[in-house]
């Protein structure tokens, strides 16, 4: 949302202490150590840690050691994406196993098509079966996130 992309920017604005219109991969280091440092369970990042991160944002560029703020935006749009995932996974794999029996992914898919009639159960199964499901019948977390994105768009 608009919202949301305002907040990142202001986010940028926080890391970007010299106003340069870039995030140099030390100004990443600094306020993200700086958060590790009062919390109780984060790490420090290494060089190479920040380093991945930028290159994992903006991968065009080999080598790169900075962020624009329009790889910022979108680095942290995608973060949030895929924390709604492990979330939503999460509240499925009560029991933190990892994975969720395929039919509970399908009993939910049922409940949601029953509200917004969404796809027919035909093409409900036929989504399931391309994706990975294990012989015990489980679907772990990526294939969980790989199903949840065929059905974000118009319907398998």
């Amino acid at each position: 949302t608009n919202g949301q992309i305002a907040e990142y920017k202001d986010a940028f604005a926080i890391f970007d202490r010299d106003g340069s219109g870039s995030i140099e991969s030390w100004e990443i280091k600094r306020v993200l150590n700086l958060q590790a440092a009062g919390a109780s369970r984060r790490r420090e990042m290494s060089d190479d840690d920040i380093l991945d991160m930028i290159n994992k944002a903006n991968p065009n560029i080999d080598g790169n050691t900075m962020l624009t703020e329009a790889d910022f935006v979108a680095m942290m749009a995608e973060a949030e994406y895929n924390e709604f995932f492990r979330e939503a996974f999460a509240a499925l794999d009560e029991a933190g196993n990892g994975w969720v029996p395929a039919s509970s992914i399908t009993d939910l898919m049922r409940e949601f098509n029953e509200e917004s009639d969404v796809m027919s159960d035909i093409n409900m199964l036929k989504m399931m079966k391309r994706f990975d499901i294990g012989e015990e019948g489980h679907i772990d977390y990526e294939a969980f996130v790989n199903l949840m994105m065929s059905t974000s768009g118009t319907g398998a």
